[in-house]
């Protein structure tokens, strides 16, 4: 009687497990029409930045402010090499291997690959080992014999647990790419977390040159005024200047103090926001104070075509890996209200004594597989759908956002270049026509033909017209700076740089 109840039991579990693999292919052909295909966002159709033509020549004139354009051409990796400024070198590799925020951005992408990594095995059975001891009281009434004798057991039991879920509707494939996608995401801003910092760096550094050669221009004009005082202090003790006069130039004189001390300030702030940003204190840091001298205005200016933006600035890309998690959060909201297939089993010993756990007459098991159809649940799943609907639309909307913004960056970058060189090549022309002044000036005074006041003023024109100088070429610098990050750097031509959803 026993044998038949196998043969049973066998013939059952086998015509189950047969109508629960036909049942799954039905489902499977099924859920090719359920789960949406992801396709890419579409991009704008342009091949330039701005709606006036670019000129290949920035600045117009070919001049030693002028910058070519190269299309459809990268940036290297080590854009900032372009300066040709070697302490600006040593500090960017300082601050990639000691910056705060990218060790911590790198963190984020472990723990995102170790989500990823958890999520691969789902699509793998669940095995588990599951031993114990029970103590229970049997009762006769449990199985129709109330006058049976009562009977307390110890229970001895070890098996082996195998849980299969059939993945129909691709919850599963969709849990995985939401994990993927949410790793992509991760290096996409540790990406773009190097651009920013290394793009701060470069303009802060051009700050702090700027304002330490403008400090100097500052001291040079300061000196002047202080000649300016001495010479009317003297003429008034001879009688030949009004008192008025006096008073005005120490008035010149505090606000001259106080464009210095501001200047001085913007310094110190500027030294304390660079060693910050190499992963140090400002009181830690070992620097020779930079000039605009020591940095080379990069001549050439490689610049990607639009269709190619896309794929280099981070944030873009960042941006379609949430459209993707959008995405796949939208195939298990659908999966969700749809039969789920389980198949289990199990294998073991139970016996009432532990010597007899691995006697022939302990061996249990049982095979088993459950479907389950969400039938009322108050409209709730249909609701998660809907909003995961909406989430995938509003993703969508902020990739565009992020596509338009990113255009916008490029095109103001290269329109500011273009008046920047101009701007930087009048003040240098400004410069030399205002030191030919004071050359002439100087030949002047040596004929009798000018005041000293006079001269003093004719080099304080000279000085006032370097700093002019000074900012043009610190405003060309910075937006160089602007453009490259527009662009989205040069991480693409790096080796080493790896993306997961591109894999």
């Amino acid at each position: 009687m026993s044998l038949s109840l196998n043969t049973v039991l066998k013939k059952s579990v086998s015509s189950g497990l047969a109508n629960g693999v036909v049942l799954s292919s039905s489902l499977l052909l099924i859920s090719c029409s359920i789960v949406p295909e992801y396709q890419a966002p579409s991009l704008p159709s342009t091949q330039q930045y701005t709606h006036i033509a670019t000129s290949s020549i920035i600045g117009g004139d070919n001049n030693n402010t002028s910058q070519q354009l190269i299309h459809e051409n990268n940036l290297p990796a080590q854009w900032w090499t372009l300066f040709k400024s070697e302490q600006l070198n040593i500090l960017i590799e300082r601050a990639l291997k000691a910056s705060p925020e990218l060790a911590a951005a790198q963190a984020v992408i472990r723990q995102a690959q170790a989500n990823y990594l958890a999520r691969g095995v789902t699509n793998l059975p669940s095995v588990d080992l599951n031993t114990g001891v029970s103590r229970q009281k049997f009762s006769g009434a449990s199985v129709g014999i109330p006058d049976a004798e009562t009977t307390i057991l110890t229970l001895y039991n070890a098996s082996i647990d195998v849980s299969y879920t059939i993945d129909l509707f691709s919850k599963n494939k969709n849990s995985q790419q939401v994990a993927k996608s949410q790793l992509a995401q991760e290096q996409w801003r540790h990406k773009a977390t190097h651009l920013t910092l290394t793009a701060n760096l470069v303009s802060q550094y051009i700050q702090l040159a700027a304002l330490n050669d403008e400090l100097q221009q500052q001291q040079k004009l300061q000196a002047i005024e202080q000649s300016k005082l001495a010479l009317l202090t003297q003429d008034i003790a001879l009688g030949g200047t009004a008192k008025a006069a006096l008073l005005t130039q120490k008035n010149l004189i505090n606000t001259q103090q106080k464009t210095q001390r501001n200047i001085e300030k913007q310094r110190i702030f500027a030294q304390n926001q660079l060693a910050i940003l190499i992963g140090t204190t400002p009181a830690q840091l070992v620097l020779s104070l930079p000039t605009l001298k020591e940095m080379t205005l990069p001549p050439t200016l490689p610049v990607s075509l639009p269709s190619q933006l896309v794929q280099q600035r981070p944030d873009i890309q960042l941006a379609e890996s949430v459209i993707k998690t959008k995405h796949a959060a939208l195939g298990i909201a659908i999966a969700n209200q749809y039969p789920q297939l389980t198949l289990s089993s199990s294998y073991g010993t139970l016996a009432l004594d532990h010597s007899d756990l691995f006697e022939p007459a302990s061996v249990v098991w049982n095979a088993a597989a459950g479907l389950t159809q969400p039938l009322f649940n108050s409209g709730k799943l249909k609701q998660k759908e809907a909003a995961a609907q909406a989430a995938f639309e509003q993703s969508h909307a902020r990739y565009q956002q992020t596509v338009l913004v990113a255009f916008k960056q490029v095109a103001d970058s290269l329109r500011a270049l273009d008046y920047d060189a101009q701007t930087h090549h009048q003040a240098l022309a400004s410069e030399k026509n205002t030191a030919d002044l004071y050359a002439l000036s100087q030949q002047e005074k040596q004929l009798g033909a000018l005041t000293k006041l006079d001269l003093l003023s004719a080099e304080q024109a000279l000085h006032q017209a370097k700093i002019n100088s000074i900012q043009a070429q610190a405003a060309q610098l910075a937006d160089t700076v602007a453009l490259f990050q527009s662009l989205g750097g040069g991480w693409w031509n790096n080796t080493t740089s790896d993306n997961t959803e591109n894999k």
